[in-house]
């Protein structure tokens, strides 16, 4: 129950931060290209925000999935549990850039 609580936080602020790039990323290109914000253009925002929401999906998915981990084993259920879906993301990656 804990864990999934910590999960769930954690991803709660990775989505928050997802959006606080991406409103930065708009008000970087609403600016123009000329006038960066923070020093930043806006495209150097996209990667940072897809980065964030992938993360945030993860913690999400493993929240949910820790719920039906059978044996008290955590740190290996965890641990599978998030390598299986980041070797998914990367998998998915590699054929789109097929």
């Amino acid at each position: 129950m804990l864990l999934t609580l910590i999960f769930a936080l954690v991803s709660l602020m990775l989505y928050v931060v997802t959006f606080i790039f991406f409103v930065c990323g708009i008000i970087a290109l609403i600016r123009g290209q000329g006038a960066p914000l923070w020093g930043i253009e806006w495209y150097t925002f996209i990667p940072f925000s897809f980065a964030a929401f992938i993360f945030a999906s993860i913690f999400r998915i493993s929240s949910i999935e820790i719920e039906k981990v059978e044996d008290r084993d955590y740190i290996q259920s965890l641990l599978n549990i998030v390598l299986a879906i980041i070797a998914a993301v990367f998998a998915y990656l590699s054929l789109i850039k097929v």
